[in-house]
């Protein structure tokens, strides 16, 4: 009897050791997916952040080309009755 308390007590303790020992790999297992996981996000965020610089980059050189295109603008409507006039003055003077 004494015998088979024990068999029964080595069967559940092995049996509790094998639980153990399976859950202690699926945790392994899923922390190391989780690690890959996180390193793929940081990839992504970095991948993400460097896209919205060159973007940032991109604006800055539209505004000063859209700048640019206003006092380009600008200028050429300041010369034009310049040049209608000395268009006239000199179709008068001929």
């Amino acid at each position: 009897m004494k015998e088979q308390k024990e068999q029964v007590t080595k069967t559940i303790s092995q049996e509790e050791f094998l639980n153990i020992k399976s859950q202690y790999s699926t945790l392994a297992k899923n922390k190391q997916k989780e690690e890959k996981l996180n390193a793929k996000i940081l990839e992504q965020i970095k991948a993400v952040e460097k896209a919205e610089g060159e973007l940032l980059k991109e604006r800055v050189k539209l505004a000063k080309l859209l700048a640019e295109k206003e006092k380009l603008n600008a200028f050429t409507k300041q010369d034009s009755p310049k040049q209608e006039k000395q268009e006239v003055k000199e179709a008068v003077n001929d």
